[in-house]
């Protein structure tokens, strides 16, 4: 009771920043070594920054961070880094015309 003598319940909830780790932390530690999770979770990632007010950026930098770290620790060759770090939102994959001219593959001569 306050000192009124109304009840007065405090109930703490998860704030945004406990929300953010909840939707990615588990999804990035158990898929990242996945090219199309890595990529899709690039893309939302990315969609959120793109349409989120400012206040809500901080967090979502540091998990697109943490993606980064993770993926330089499982790709170790240059053309898998390259690939996993392209954002894909629909998880259609790709071939290799939509890839960059650095990582498609070379043609036959």
């Amino acid at each position: 009771m306050d000192g009124a003598g109304h009840l007065r319940v405090i109930f703490p909830t998860p704030n945004w920043e406990d929300f953010v780790q909840l939707a990615f932390r588990e999804i990035r530690l158990y898929g990242a070594e996945n090219f199309q999770i890595a990529r899709r979770l690039r893309a939302m990632v990315n969609n959120l920054v793109e349409i989120l007010p400012e206040s809500r950026q901080p967090a979502l930098r540091v998990e697109l961070e943490l993606l980064d770290r993770a993926i330089e620790t499982l790709f170790i060759l240059p053309e898998d880094l390259a690939v996993a770090r392209i954002p894909d939102a629909q998880g259609l994959g790709g071939s290799s015309g939509g890839l960059p001219a650095e990582i498609s593959p070379r043609s036959e001569q």
